[in-house]
């Protein structure tokens, strides 16, 4: 599972908001991608504002129970490239311009001369 899935799944499951903020905050250390890690932070910055805000004890809940809108544009991007299926690297590279090498069938007829000419 690449870092897009693993964000979607630890955003989905039930934790207390500290422990959220604790794995988003491991996400966010590893990733290279800066639109992503601007996301998590966004998201964070949130959480850390719903934390000050709590009364009584840690409720484990997942945040997708009550989203907020920087938590939906971070599930909204992680979807997107985990629909994809590109893993990171992949994904900072497109968008630094590089594009994968295309697969080419041989030309037929320069093959077998090319073939006939080594025999």
């Amino acid at each position: 599972m690449n870092v897009y899935g693993k964000i979607i799944k630890s955003v989905t499951e039930v934790r207390t908001v500290s422990q959220h903020m604790s794995a988003l905050g491991k996400f966010m250390a590893d990733t290279e991608d800066h639109q992503l890690y601007n996301l998590i932070q966004n998201s964070i910055f949130d959480l850390q504002f719903q934390m000050r805000n709590c009364i009584g004890r840690p409720i484990p809940t997942s945040l997708m129970f009550a989203p907020t809108p920087a938590l939906v544009q971070l599930v909204n991007y992680c979807a997107y490239h985990k629909q994809a299926r590109k893993p990171e690297w992949q994904v900072l590279a497109e968008r630094h311009g590089w594009s994968p090498p295309e697969k080419r069938k041989p030309d037929t007829a320069s093959a077998a001369a090319h073939h006939s000419r080594f025999k």
